[in-house]
């Protein structure tokens, strides 16, 4: 429908224009759950272009971890990972929170996104591989918790 695809094209524009707006985050964050996979997607993708509040960050874990689709949550994670323009690094501190969190979830789809949105964040792995035994993995995060612990000593 041309409503339709007139939020695609505004979600595109304020993608793209990557200026904060609380305003275009409300209206965004109205379409967070559609059902309709491009303007999804594309909500998803710009949020972190126009806002640095932390339910912004909120939103895209619980996507990541809980979108009804794998293009859902494999699309949250990518938005984590490169769209979260205006975090300042102690903003940060919560994605990271989040994200290192997110390697102990029941999933090994999760585990990997959350893996991969730490990388792209960060350039480090800490050896995590979603699918190693629980002790490996529990290895993994413990030295991921401390290199947060680090990383909040600087902010």
């Amino acid at each position: 429908t041309a409503t339709l695809d007139r939020k695609i094209q505004i979600a595109w524009d304020l993608y793209q224009i990557g200026v904060k707006s609380p305003e275009a985050k409300r209206a965004l964050l109205r379409d967070i759950k559609t059902k309709n996979e491009v303007l999804r997607v594309q909500v998803q993708f710009t949020l972190g272009r126009v806002s640095d509040d932390p339910d912004v960050v909120e939103v895209l874990l619980d996507g990541m971890r809980n979108g009804e689709t794998y293009l859902f949550r494999d699309k949250a994670a990518c938005a984590l990972a490169s769209d979260q323009i205006h975090l300042k690094p102690a903003q940060k501190i919560r994605l990271f929170e989040g994200l290192i969190d997110s390697l102990e979830h029941d999933s090994a789809e999760v585990r990997g996104f959350a893996r991969l949105a730490l990388q792209i964040q960060t350039g480090k792995t800490f050896d995590f591989i979603p699918t190693a035994p629980p002790l490996a993995r529990r290895l993994a995060v413990a030295r991921w918790r401390s290199w947060l612990s680090e990383y909040k000593t600087q902010y």
